[in-house]
């Protein structure tokens, strides 16, 4: 098992701990820690779509 492999991290990348173990971290960082552990190319762009993706969805007219 080769525990440096993008595919072993996908498969785990799940099982990483308890919420209150990344209590410190942002939604973006946090977003940035799963596509990291699934091998997204670019975590950075792909944490910083889904908030925007999420935001415009929760949006509420004025």
């Amino acid at each position: 098992m080769d525990e440096t492999s993008r595919t072993f991290r996908r498969n785990v990348a799940a099982v990483i701990g308890e919420v209150p173990i990344f209590a410190h971290l942002t939604a973006h960082e946090h977003l940035q820690l799963v596509a990291t552990g699934h091998g997204v190319p670019d975590p950075f762009e792909a944490a910083k779509q889904a908030l925007t993706s999420i935001f415009r969805a929760v949006r509420v007219p004025a």
